[in-house]
Order: structure tokens, then sequence, then C-alpha cells
């Protein structure tokens, strides 16, 4: 992974990075931390939560007090995913869609399987990011991508099309 990430970047590709830090992936936890640190280093953004991030973090709770030390290793963008509290979003002024921070409350939805929500807030943030959305706006699509994601079970089967999240915000 890190070997793609590094030829990615080579390329202008944009890399986004989101850590997943469980146990059962990571027989030898003394890897995890250098690890994640060489991929943030190869990242253009970063997508994460508090307890992915909490390996790297001594007792840090405020969203940028998280998100704008990641910045540091070399990501322009990071945005922190906090379930029902929402999310934070900080673009530093290296981001290709400019500088911003915001903090988007959560959608509210009956979720059924969180699996894979995750990933689909990542695709629909940046899809708008890159689309020219403002970055406010790009984060409350990307949040409503990741709410319509956890209505069904399954982490693909789940994923909901253009269509059916800009329905979707337009009855919220």
């Amino acid at each position: 992974m890190l070997d793609l990430a590094e030829r990615a970047g080579n390329r202008d590709c944009t890399v986004s990075f989101d850590p997943d830090t469980r146990a059962d992936l990571w027989p030898d936890r003394s890897d995890l931390e250098p690890t994640v640190r060489t991929a943030f280093g190869h990242a253009d953004v970063v997508k994460s939560d508090r307890e992915d991030l909490s390996i790297l973090l001594e007792g840090e709770s405020e969203p940028r007090a998280v998100a704008e030390p990641i910045t540091e290793y070399g990501p322009h963008t990071v945005f922190l995913t906090r379930g029902s509290a929402g999310t934070f979003g900080f673009a530093t002024e290296a981001a290709p869609w400019g500088p911003g921070t915001v903090d988007e409350p959560s959608v509210d939805v009956e979720a059924v399987d969180t699996t894979g929500a995750g990933d689909a807030f990542t695709a629909g943030v940046i899809t708008a990011l890159v689309e020219g959305t403002s970055f406010r706006e790009a984060v409350r699509f990307g949040n409503a991508v990741g709410a319509l994601a956890t209505t069904d079970v399954g982490a693909m089967s789940s994923l909901p099309d253009r269509g059916s999240v800009e329905e979707f915000r337009r009855d919220d």
C-alpha cells in the first residue's frame, strides 16, 4: 500500500488514506504507528475517526487539535468523522479547493449496518470537492452519502447513487 501511495503521489494523483487500526489487522502493534505516520506522508487527504487515531494522540479530543497536526506529515486535508457528532473538516492553504475549517452535524437516518460508511463518506466528499463544490457543502454531501450507506446491509451493496443522495438531501 505504501509503495502504491508513493507512486501515485509521484504521478500527481490525489492519495486519500483512512487508517484502520483494528487489532486483528495488526498482529505486531509496534508496526502500526510508524506505518500510519509514513502513510500520512504520502497522503493528500486523510479521513479518520478518533478511535483509529488514538495510537498517535495523547489525550487530544478537540477536532482541530487532532486534525491540524496530521497536516504536518503532508496531507493538506483531514476529515474526522464522529458518528452522531458529525464531521470535522480541515484544509490547509495547499489544498486545491482552498483552506477551510468546517464542523457539520451528522445526517439522521435509521442505520442498519455501518460497514463501509466511512468509505462512502470519503467517496462522496472527494467527488464533491473535485467537482468544485465548496468545502462546507462537500462535507454535507459526504455526510449524506455516508449516512445513506448505513441504511442497508453490506459495504458495497448499500452505496447510494448520486440520484438517491440528491433526493435524500432535498427531502432532508
